[in-house]
């Protein structure tokens, strides 16, 4: 796996998911990160699709349940400060 410079500091792995839900219950995420701009979730989605990698959004974690086993994906948390009304992942043609 490469992993960009600029998301070295950003990505985790194998992170407990429990604490970042509502429920507090859940595995491990294989990938997380927590993203507070729009520039850092562009790069982030970019660089799963470059991979292969699922990307999970969990938002802020409300009503989430993650299986005990976890999530082999990228799990990505919007931060509450973020604004993030509405993201766009490409055209409507493609």
């Amino acid at each position: 796996m490469h992993l960009p410079k600029d998301l070295r500091d950003l990505i985790r792995t194998d992170v407990l998911l429990a604490p970042f839900t509502t429920f507090g219950i859940g595995g491990k995420a294989k990938y997380f990160a927590e993203v507070s701009t729009r520039p850092q979730a562009v790069s982030l989605f970019r660089w799963a699709v470059d991979e292969g990698i699922p990307v999970f959004p969990i938002g802020t974690g409300s009503n989430v349940l993650v299986a005990d086993d976890g999530i082999g994906a990228l799990v990505v948390r919007l931060m509450d400060d973020a604004d993030f009304g509405r993201v766009d992942f490409g055209d409507e043609d493609g």
